[in-house]
C-alpha cells in the first residue's frame, strides 16, 4: 500500500461521509498523506494542516528518507509552493511538538484555521509550554 493508495482511500471516505471538501489534521507520516491528498484532489481540501513534516522526497527517492534537514523541499519551499498556505513555526525541539512539547498557542492556530479557515499571520511563531525531559523552554 502506498501513500497514494492512502490518499485515495481518505477521499472515499470523504466521499462516503457525503463532505465536499476535506479538513485534514496530519502529523509525522500523516503529514505525506496530507501532502499527496492535496496534490492528487487539490480541489477537494477545505483546510489542511500538516504538523511536523517530513522530507517528501526523500522518502519517495530513498534519498536520506526522514530528514527534512536534507531535503530542498523545507517548510518554507513548501509554503512558496503551495501558494495559500502558512507556516506557523513552533519554538521547540522536535520533529512533531503535538506529543512532547505541547504548545497552546500551536493548538489555538491549528484549531482556528480548521475551523473557521483563519490562517495566522506571517512569519508567526509560537513557543512551547514545556520542553521534554524537564527542560525549561
Amino acid at each position: 500500500m502506498s501513500s497514494a493508495d492512502t490518499a485515495r482511500d481518505l477521499n472515499v471516505l470523504r466521499q462516503d461521509v457525503g463532505d465536499p471538501r476535506l479538513t485534514y489534521l496530519g502529523l509525522s507520516y500523516g503529514t505525506v498523506i496530507g501532502a499527496t491528498y492535496a496534490s492528487l484532489f487539490p480541489d477537494k481540501v477545505q483546510a489542511m494542516v500538516l504538523d511536523g513534516t517530513l522530507d517528501f522526497t526523500g522518502n519517495a527517492t530513498g534519498h536520506h528518507p526522514g530528514e527534512a534537514a536534507a531535503s530542498p523541499w523545507t517548510s518554507e519551499a513548501a509554503v512558496r509552493e503551495l501558494g495559500n498556505a502558512r507556516l506557523l513555526k513552533v519554538n521547540g525541539d522536535g520533529h512533531t511538538s503535538m506529543y512532547v512539547e505541547p504548545s497552546t498557542c500551536r493548538d489555538d492556530a491549528e484549531l482556528a484555521y480548521l475551523v473557521s479557515l483563519r490562517l495566522p499571520p506571517k512569519g508567526a511563531a509560537c513557543d512551547v509550554d514545556q520542553l521534554p525531559f524537564g527542560l525549561t523552554p
